[in-house]
């Protein structure tokens, strides 16, 4: 193996491993938040929240999506830093300036696409439709979280508006 060869992969391995650090940290904060109705923030605690009271008509699971789009681009970083790389490495004079440009295009690419399937992240929730005492109907989705796996058609429950609303069932009513 040429030393332009090794000395190119080693540099691409750095980078990648660098951009892949950064990626996971963004990732790991990328909800930043739990959707359950039983976790308040530091800004809800010691706050007038109103509450409501409502009867639970329907309920199902559903699912909540969130696609990072940073996690795309640092993907597209990655494959197009690798690429060049890798295409640097190859032929000589202009054929080596041609599969540099092919390898960031193509690598470039491929890591777009892998990124945002990497991005894309899921939580199981429940849709929960009710009515209130008023006759209105509304449906909320929060994350399902040991609480909420309890509720069941029929079940007053009370909903604490903060800076998002939460579903919880009434203990006695």
């Amino acid at each position: 193996m040429n030393k332009s060869l090794v000395n190119s992969l080693k540099s691409a391995i750095l980078i990648v491993a660098g951009l892949l650090g950064l990626l996971q940290i963004q990732q790991a904060h990328a909800w930043g938040q739990d959707l359950g109705g039983n976790v308040y923030n530091g800004n809800e605690v010691r706050r007038y929240q109103p509450v409501r009271i409502a009867r639970i008509e329907d309920i199902r699971e559903v699912v909540v999506q969130r696609e990072s789009q940073q996690a795309g681009y640092v993907g597209a970083a990655i494959g197009g830093v690798t690429g060049c790389a890798l295409g640097s490495a190859m032929g000589e004079g202009r054929g080596r300036i041609i599969m540099s440009a092919v390898g960031c295009t193509v690598g470039g690419s491929a890591g777009k696409v892998a990124g945002d399937q990497f991005g894309r992240e899921t939580r199981h929730a429940a849709e929960i439709v009710l009515t209130l005492k008023t006759g209105e109907t509304m449906a909320i989705v929060q994350e399902l979280d040991q609480e909420t796996v309890q509720l069941r058609r029929g079940d007053v429950v009370r909903l604490i508006e903060g800076q998002s609303i939460r579903v919880v069932k009434m203990n006695s009513y």
